[in-house]
């Protein structure tokens, strides 16, 4: 077994394609569409046996960088393995066919420049295109760093996808551990290090009261163009597409705050297993038992606890989110009674997410 390796993908997005690149995209999608017709005819599972049946032929025929052809047998492969597992499953599923301008590159056959973006594709031979790739500070950061190799490259009618990988660190060896309840509106559960126990919750109602907003959106929406369907799913499609936008920046703002709070005091981060059981006939709905549980806020979690810590002697961390300035806070209690002399020091530590 190989090192593990972290691999990352970085997207570019691009606004027009050169008449070229386009022509590129189509034919890549061409010999995918080839290669899925020969693979099933010959019953061919591996991408070795595509390339001796189809390579002398593909090659012939279309008249591209020949190392193209390779990644469009990788392509081909990995979309006719999830063909057969369908069929194996007894699903419903029609023979494959690639719709989308896509191409797929190996690390060996383009150029990147790290330091200016600029990325060249090779057409046929001598020919070429050029495009400049938009770096933020995020990917300059990443491309400045000499431990991140260069991985396939993936370009399609919209963007560039290029995938960089690494040799794993070190595990992580945690201290203590946050154990997490997902809830509609918070993330309840209990944080422990060395011997300290305390209650912790990281409040987001935000996100209950976009979703609410904008399904008081639709309905108005789809009650007003109730006799136009077309405009009623065009308006309805962008309401959607608003409210995911905005319910996923907020659970980024923070699942990022929450790991940058969890890696500065050394605590793994334990969550539940949100696959749902199958229901039973006559049962309620695993999604509506969860929207009937009691969520508790902040402000009930720290009165709670603060009952039971006169009568047990607990102590009480809370983890803030502040949306208006995109921060994170983590509050650590002070126990002096911990066995060897080790406690959280108390503090307001502020993250930016």
């Amino acid at each position: 077994m190989g090192a593990l390796r972290v691999v990352r993908s970085l997207s570019f997005p691009i606004d027009d394609l050169a008449p070229s690149l386009r022509w590129l995209l189509g034919e890549f999608r061409l010999i995918v569409n080839r290669s899925i017709r020969i693979a099933l005819r010959g019953d061919i599972r591996s991408r070795f046996g595509l390339s001796k049946a189809a390579y002398r032929t593909l090659s012939a025929e279309h008249d591209v960088y020949k190392q193209y052809i390779p990644s469009a047998f990788e392509v081909a492969i990995g979309t006719l393995k999830a063909y057969r597992r369908r069929i194996r499953g007894g699903k419903r599923t029609t023979v494959p066919y690639l719709r989308r301008l896509v191409l797929k590159a190996e690390n060996q056959t383009y150029r990147l420049d790290r330091a200016s973006g600029r990325l060249r594709i090779p057409i046929r031979g001598t020919e070429s295109v050029q495009l400049t790739l938009p770096l933020s500070m995020w990917h300059r950061s990443i491309m400045s760093d000499p431990s991140w190799g260069l991985g396939s490259l993936t370009v399609t009618s919209d963007r560039v996808v290029i995938t960089v990988r690494k040799a794993a660190p070190e595990p992580y060896r945690p201290d203590g551990a946050i154990a997490l309840d997902t809830n509609e509106a918070a993330l309840d559960g209990i944080v422990v290090h060395a011997c300290v126990p305390a209650l912790v919750t990281v409040p987001f109602p935000e996100v209950r009261i976009v979703q609410a907003t904008h399904f008081r959106r639709r309905r108005r929406l789809a009650k007003k163009k109730a006799h136009d369907r077309r405009v009623q799913r065009r308006l309805l499609d962008r309401e959607g597409r608003r409210e995911r936008n905005r319910v996923r920046h907020r659970l980024h703002v923070v699942s990022k705050g929450l790991v940058q709070a969890a890696k500065s005091s050394k605590a793994a981060i334990v969550l539940e297993d949100l696959t749902l059981a199958p229901v039973r006939p006559g049962e309620p709905s695993p999604l509506s038992a969860r929207r009937l549980t009691i969520h508790l806020d902040a402000r009930s979690a720290v009165r709670a606890v603060a009952r039971t810590r006169r009568r047990r002697r607990t102590t009480v961390a809370l983890i803030a989110n502040h949306s208006a300035w995109n921060t994170f806070a983590l509050w650590h209690p002070t126990d002096s009674r911990c066995a060897g002399g080790i406690g959280w020091r108390s503090r307001w530590a502020r993250y930016t997410a």
